[in-house]
């Protein structure tokens, strides 16, 4: 009985140590399990982390780009404003200039004109005076026909005279 007892005892002994050998392998595979879990969460955390960093370089760049693009217009603009700007000047300026030629031609017209007026004024005045001369000229020969006229009649006059006395 004592054999049999004590072989029982080696037999319960034996039952716990495998059963220790058990619970301590189960709470291995347990660790190991939880320890995968942890590199599975910590894989997905990095995942997500390396996602988010790509989404928010992929947000920046595009950010960037609009950005750009925003400036590039607005030069555009700016360029297109300014060339609108200095051809408007131009066009002034050209208007100014027009302006001023035609000043200038009106000017000139004007001076020309009155140099036509003072010529045509000249030229009657000539014509006046060149018909008063004229007149002058026709009155002396008139005054000088006469007066031949009158020597002429008091010649024959006083040759008349001399005869009548001869004859008496």
């Amino acid at each position: 009985d004592r054999r049999r007892e004590a072989q029982q005892v080696q037999l319960d002994r034996e039952g716990q140590r495998q059963a220790e050998l058990e619970r301590k392998r189960e709470a291995d595979r347990g660790q190991r399990e939880q320890e995968q879990q942890r590199q599975v969460e910590v894989q997905r955390q990095r995942e997500a982390e390396r996602v988010q960093r790509e989404r928010e370089e992929q947000q920046q760049q595009a950010e960037l780009q609009r950005k750009r693009e925003v400036e590039q217009a607005q030069r555009a603009r700016d360029k297109q404003q300014a060339e609108l700007q200095r051809q408007r000047e131009a066009e002034r300026a050209q208007r100014e200039r027009e302006k001023q030629q035609q000043a200038e031609l009106k000017c000139k017209l004007e001076a020309e004109e009155a140099q036509r007026g003072r010529e045509k004024e000249a030229e009657f005045q000539r014509q006046r005076e060149a018909e008063r001369m004229q007149r002058e000229r026709e009155s002396q020969r008139q005054a000088e026909f006469e007066r031949q006229r009158e020597a002429d009649r008091s010649k024959r006059e006083q040759e008349q005279h001399r005869k009548a006395e001869l004859e008496r």
